[in-house]
């Protein structure tokens, strides 16, 4: 899970460098991945007349205990072959030279969330789409893990808990 001080600073580079934020969460992003452990299950009443037949469960779930680290690893390989490096301070935070080598990109991933900070950040969704169920694409977004996420000016950003603390 990417660190909070990377986010904010991941933000403050954004705003810095002009360039735009799109977060997105990854659908059933745990059975986007495989499993190494051999794990068998029964099939219930709601698979008719295959009911009582045990399978063996190839994909990641939730609830079982390497199941994000399957998961990590997925994601960590897909954005690798999209030209990204995990950085040394923060593995969770991926940086790569834009193609122009006029700027860096980044995408951090936080299990199944994702933010991503480019020129051209849908350059990236678009591959991500490919390969994944995604939802809740939003550009710039003023909320993301639990954050309120405000401008205050040309140069600054506001991080709250304000939704919190208003209860």
């Amino acid at each position: 899970m990417v660190q909070t001080t990377s986010l904010r600073l991941l933000q403050k580079i954004a705003l810095n460098k002009g360039i735009d934020i799109v977060t997105t969460d990854i659908g059933n992003a745990f059975i986007q991945a495989f499993t190494n452990e051999k794990i068998y299950s029964r099939c219930d009443d709601e698979f008719g007349e295959k009911a009582k037949c045990v399978v063996e469960i190839k994909k990641a779930l939730y609830g079982l205990s390497t199941s994000a680290r399957q998961w990590s690893l997925e994601i960590g390989d897909k954005i690798r072959t999209i030209g990204f490096e995990p950085s040394r301070a923060d593995p969770d935070l991926w940086i790569k030279e834009s193609d122009d080598g006029t700027h860096y990109e980044y995408i951090a991933t936080h299990v199944d969330d994702l933010i991503i900070a480019s020129k051209d950040p849908m350059k990236f969704i678009d591959i991500l789409k490919n390969n994944y169920p995604l939802r809740h694409v939003q550009k710039n977004p003023d909320f993301y893990l639990g954050n309120n996420i405000s401008k205050v000016g040309n140069q600054s950003i506001k991080i709250s808990l304000e939704h919190i603390l208003k209860r």
